[in-house]
Parts: C-alpha cells; structure tokens; sequence
C-alpha cells in the first residue's frame, strides 16, 4: 500500500528517475486504460514514462469516462481526467513543469459518441440525463465531467427506463422502496415474465439484505 507514495517520492525531482530507465527503453507507447479511476500518485508515477515517451515522438493513449468513476474510496481522482493536459502538482517545481508543458504540446482530445452496446431508448435516456445534472444540478466541476456526453445510438431500438420519486418528509425510505420493488415484480408478472428473468440491483449490501427479507414475507 505504500508503493505508490515511496515511488513518487523518489522520482518527483529527478528529470530522468533511473528507475525508469530501462522500461522508457523497451517501451516506446503506453496506453492507460480507465483513466478516471487513477489515482493523484499512481498518474504522477506514470508520468515519467509519458514523458520520456512523448519527447522520443511516440504515440500514448489514454482512455477513460469521468461518468463512470467508482474508486474514489481509493483516492481515484476523476479530476485530473477532466482538466488534462494540465495537472496538479507543487508550485515552483521544475521538473513537473516541464512534463506538463509536453503534455500540453502533444495532446488531443477525441471524443468517442457512438454507443453499440446499449439500445435506443437507454441511449436516449442518458442523453437527457446527463444534459439536466450538467445545466441544472453539478457545480462548475463537476459539470465538466458530465458535458459534451450525448451519445448517438449504434444499437438496436427498444429498451425501458422508468423512475419513481416519492416525498422522503411524508414516507419512509424503505416503505417507499418496498413498495415501489413489490409493484415492479408485479407488474412484471403481468406482463408474462418470470421470477427468473427479474433482477432487483442495490447500492449498498445492506439495502439488498433489506429488500430480501421483505420479499421473503411476501412469499416472493
């Protein structure tokens, strides 16, 4: 666990961290895939190889989507995915200036808004979505993460959406949520689907044990 941090302290000041040495050597291009879940350190350590790549002419790809950012309990930090080529780093130190200011000179940005995996209507969904938490609901930070991500539907038409809203000052959570999951199962019923093809997703595990023992004393 203290890799990341003994790493960045030995090579933060070093213009060529002979740590490096021989990966900058064999490696000329790098790809970082699910660049919104790195962390501060983890991007800093990596930035050596970035650089000495970059400067050699040599091409390196980072991939990642600020929306689906799921480790920030292990210090992810989706900022830096956002704010790119630019990074946060201490003021008055050379070495990072110098790395960033390469980055700057080989960056490109390509937004990729063609989704083939999803259909039409969850596409759609998405799109509207995400528009509504960047305009009206995120600060300027957040907001950034959330912008200029309409995708175009690759897919095939159909799929379902449906959201339920309720006043927590008037109802309790869980009443509301069994409730709510009791008429979807129902309703799915109806509509001739089996228990088998019904799958309730939760948040947290407690909420999971929660809602199986209430459909337990339902007999579901």
């Amino acid at each position: 666990s203290e890799f990341n941090r003994k790493l960045f302290e030995l090579i933060q000041n070093e213009p060529t961290p002979f740590i490096y040495e021989r990966l900058g050597e064999r490696y000329r291009h790098f790809l970082l895939d699910e660049f919104q879940d790195t962390s501060s350190l983890q991007w800093q350590n990596m930035l050596p190889l970035i650089d000495n790549s970059l400067s050699g002419g040599w091409y390196n790809l980072l991939v990642g989507d600020g929306k689906q950012s799921i480790y920030r309990w292990r210090n992810a930090n989706v900022k830096q995915f956002t704010q790119l080529p630019h990074y946060d780093y201490e003021a008055g130190n050379r070495v990072m200036q110098e790395r960033e200011a390469n980055l700057i000179r080989n960056f490109e940005e390509k937004q990729l808004n063609k989704n083939y995996r999803s259909l039409n209507t969850i596409v759609q969904f998405n799109n509207s979505l995400f528009a509504q938490l960047s305009s009206n609901l995120l600060n300027e930070e957040s907001g950034k993460i959330y912008r200029n991500s309409t995708q175009q539907s690759m897919g095939e038409e159909g799929g379902y959406v449906s959201l339920f809203t309720f006043d927590p000052k008037q109802q309790e959570v869980d009443e509301a949520n069994f409730a709510q999951v009791r008429f979807q199962i129902q309703a799915a019923l109806e509509q001739g689907f089996s228990y088998r093809d019904i799958c309730v997703l939760c948040k947290m595990n407690q909420q999971g044990h929660s809602i199986a023992q209430f459909l337990m004393k339902e007999q579901i």
